[in-house]
């Protein structure tokens, strides 16, 4: 059996668009899909309001050791974390390490990953997901020539003690990512094996940058093999990309995109990445860009 949960890690400043991505999962996708929102513990009760009976609002401090302290101020723009076994973790690592310990504090068997900008527009088949019992995972077949693709696959290679080859690095890092809870224990434990302290967290916190998706993803094609591993290759297909440049950071541009916007065949949502400064025309709540969103399921759903 494979039950399905879908994972959100989110904090406050994106509270407005994970609304919409809950209304959307709320609309579209079958309720006996649970949606997980993992958060900050401060920022607990601004998210309670998305709970209903088929989502749940968990603190991130639910995976993150109490040990790991939250400094309570910003460094340089970023809220950090430490201890005496780590370096400085940035919130982003953390939440990286958080989406990796699912298996610890949830029961389902596969998780797709969303983030808080995503939405869904129609409604989604989860059996679209799964050739048997096996279940997809993103990777792109073409060179990744991105500028910190190295680091990624630097970072990962010595997590798992894999010696790097000269085979070109793929891309796994995807807007519709999915874990199965298996592989994030078998992952764990590999992690876990060669480290004094018998805890597979602290080698991430301790890395300075890493790919969560591409450390999955090598785990699975370069140590368990896809076959013994419960996916297949596949490439992305449900989730549509679209980032600040393709609208020129305009509202009124992001309109007429949306407006005219087509899916392709078995595309359900779409990952609408925001510009982070209002300088640039966009702001950081999705407040101005929710009605060109409403308008969007209505026109595709008639």
């Amino acid at each position: 059996m494979n039950r399905l949960a879908i994972i959100t890690t989110t904090y406050r400043n994106d509270l407005d668009w994970c609304r919409i991505l809950c209304e959307s999962i709320d609309r579209f996708v079958p309720v006996d899909i649970m949606h997980y929102l993992f958060v900050d513990n401060r920022d607990i009760s601004l998210f309670r309001s998305l709970e209903n009976n088929r989502r749940r609002v968990i603190s991130q401090n639910e995976i993150i050791p109490w040990w790991l302290l939250r400094l309570p101020f910003r460094v340089r723009g970023h809220n950090f974390r430490i201890s005496p076994v780590t370096l400085p973790v940035r919130g982003w690592i953390a939440q990286q390490v958080v989406k990796l310990g699912v298996f610890e504090v949830l029961d389902e068997d596969v998780f797709l990953c969303l983030d808080s900008e995503a939405f869904f527009f129609r409604p989604f088949n989860p059996a679209s997901l799964f050739r048997g019992d096996k279940v997809m995972m993103v990777r792109h077949e073409e060179p990744w020539d991105w500028p910190n693709a190295r680091v990624y696959y630097s970072a990962a290679h010595k997590l798992l003690g894999v010696k790097h080859d000269s085979s070109p690095m793929k891309r796994y890092m995807s807007v519709q990512f999915i874990f199965r809870r298996e592989v994030l224990k078998k992952l764990a434990e590999n992690i876990r094996s060669d480290t004094i302290f018998g805890s597979w967290k602290i080698p991430l916190f301790n890395t300075i940058r890493f790919s969560e998706y591409t450390l999955y993803g090598i785990f699975v094609e370069r140590i368990l093999g896809f076959e013994s591993s419960g996916h297949f290759p596949a490439g992305e297909f449900l989730i549509r990309y679209i980032g600040p440049k393709s609208y020129g950071h305009r509202l009124e541009n992001l309109e007429k995109l949306l407006a005219g916007f087509e899916p392709l065949p078995g595309e359900v949502g779409i990952l609408l990445q925001k510009g982070r400064a209002k300088k640039k025309g966009i702001s950081p709540d999705a407040v101005l860009y929710e009605g060109m969103v409403q308008r969007l399921w209505e026109r595709l759903n008639k």
